[in-house]
């Protein structure tokens, strides 16, 4: 796997070949200035559905927004 899709997969971002080691720092810093943390509990799984991967979708109606999540969830017991 490479790096690209190891920061996708981890929700972090990767700049490749970064020369300048302090605007790739500076743009780190830009992204996570301003951003949200979401969270849920969700109701314990059971039967068929437990021990299963489930989507999750976030909607935002905003314009001009940026955002990164994960897409599904371990249902558990």
């Amino acid at each position: 796997m490479d790096l690209p899709a190891l920061a996708r997969e981890n929700l972090g971002q990767a700049i490749p070949k970064v020369k300048n080691f302090s605007d790739a720092t500076s743009q780190f810093m830009d992204d996570v200035r301003d951003s949200y943390e979401l969270s849920f509990d969700s109701a314990p799984a059971t039967g068929a559905a437990a021990n299963e991967f489930r989507s999750i979708d976030i909607i935002v109606d905003r314009p001009c927004v940026t955002v990164r999540t994960n897409t599904y969830h371990y249902a558990q017991p």
